[in-house]
């Protein structure tokens, strides 16, 4: 699996110097971040070089350009939610209003919900009507399931943790 990704990857990345961006050239989603099907580029680009992201963190631009994959320091680098709305305001990006987004935050156990039902292959359709969001959300959740095979694994030990408390 890793190496059909790293090669549709590669394939569209336009690689310069470590210093300088390295630009996404192939699709692009509606806020300018590069995507190689449901998930964005800027992502994949951080699990082919240092593997899974872990659960709770963002993959942020040092060089606010969007459209870069340089795993380099400088470029990308692994945040917070509030790194990244600080990284928001810092640089004036606001948040688009989108109508079928799911809520930023699911509540505790929901994600683990919606992966454990994905597991066990429930329809996604069904699965929108339960979570209240896209389609397009719930075929991310599974890429990223696929790419990043700690992802349940991590999410079901913060399920785990957040009961105990």
């Amino acid at each position: 699996m890793n190496e059909l990704l790293s090669k549709l990857f590669w394939e569209k990345v336009d690689k310069k110097s470590d210093e300088e961006c390295w630009d996404w050239i192939g699709n692009i989603n509606l806020n300018g971040y590069g995507r190689l099907g449901q998930i964005l580029a800027h992502r994949i680009s951080w699990i082919l070089h240092f593997g899974s992201i872990p659960f709770g963190k963002f993959i942020l631009h040092e060089c606010n350009n969007k459209r870069c994959v340089n795993p380099n320091p400088g470029h990308l680098y692994l945040g917070t939610n509030s790194d990244n709305a600080k990284d928001r305001e810092r640089n004036n990006r606001r948040i688009g209003k989108a109508t079928n987004s799911c809520p930023p935050k699911l509540k505790d156990g929901e994600l683990w919900l919606l992966c454990k039902l994905l597991d066990n292959n429930i329809a996604v359709k069904i699965l929108v009507k339960m979570f209240k969001c896209s389609k397009s959300y719930i075929y991310n959740i599974k890429q990223v399931m696929k790419i990043n095979p700690n992802f349940y694994k991590e999410i079901t030990k913060c399920h785990l943790i957040s009961r105990l408390k």
